[in-house]
This record gives structure tokens, sequence and C-alpha cells, in this order.
């Protein structure tokens, strides 16, 4: 078992950051926002000290501990990378890849081979290029390249 303090170490944060993220993670589970909490790996433990020699008083405090260090670093990981996808997806707003977007890029921007080319067309006509292109253009430069490749390209 692990104690707090130990996981911080481990991590090299301090150890109220890391009871920073543990709320966190407590909090962005009970409101839905995230499939497992981080607290389901730790259990609390009472530790009785002594606090006064001559009379032989005792107080019991609670101790966080962690059972599996493998697990919870694991899982740790894992919640810190979705906080850092939010994070990313808040940055560029309502920028992210769409199926229209994946579409024409798997068809290399090439109107003749996209489902989109009749919408598409119409509005190059009045402005111009076709704004599906410089969509995609402007998601490559600053997501990069779509993660997951669409079935129907």
């Amino acid at each position: 078992m692990y104690t707090l303090k130990d996981v911080a170490r481990e991590f090299g944060l301090k150890i109220n950051t890391l009871r920073y993220w543990l709320k966190r993670n407590n909090d962005d589970f009970e409101n839905n926002c995230y499939n497992f909490n981080l607290k389901d790996l730790t259990q609390r433990i009472v530790i009785h000290k002594r606090i006064c020699s001559s009379k032989k008083i005792t107080r019991g405090y609670e101790q966080i501990m962690i059972l599996d260090l493998e697990e919870f670093k694991e899982e740790f990981n894992k919640y810190i990378s979705h906080i850092e996808n939010l994070k990313k997806r808040k940055r560029f707003g309502n920028l992210y890849w769409t199926d229209a977007a994946i579409e024409c890029y798997w068809s290399k921007m090439n109107c003749e081979k996209c489902f989109n080319r009749d919408i598409c067309s119409s509005v190059a006509n009045i402005r111009g290029e076709p704004p599906m292109k410089n969509v995609v253009k402007r998601l490559l430069s600053c997501l990069g390249e779509p993660q997951i490749r669409n079935s129907y390209s």
C-alpha cells in the first residue's frame, strides 16, 4: 500500500496537487463527465498516533492509501489525457473533424470523389474555392490528420 505522499512523489507532484486531481476526478465522475472514479482505487485507513506520551492519549488520523500503484498510475494518466483533450478542444472552439471533413480529406480534397460535391460546387460558384477545402486545410494545420478513417471512404 502507498500513501498519497508516495504517489505524489512518484508523479513528481505536490501532495495538494494530487489531492486536487483526485477531487476533480471524483466531481467529474459524479457529474457523468468521466467514466472512472480514481477513489475506487483508494482506501481510507484510520491510524492511531500518540499525541501526549505522559497521559498516553492517542488520536485517530484518517489516511488515504493506494492499493495498486500500477493500476492507479494507468488510470490517473488516462484521466490527465482526458483533461488535456478537453483543453485542446476548448482552445480550438468549434474546430473538429466532422464526417464531411473526413470524407473530403480522404478524397484528397478532390471534389469529383466527394459525396458533398453538389453542395460545395454551388457555394464555390458564388465564393470561389469550395468551403470544405478551406476547412480541411485549417483542420490539418491546427489538429493534424483525423484519427479514425470513416467506413464509407
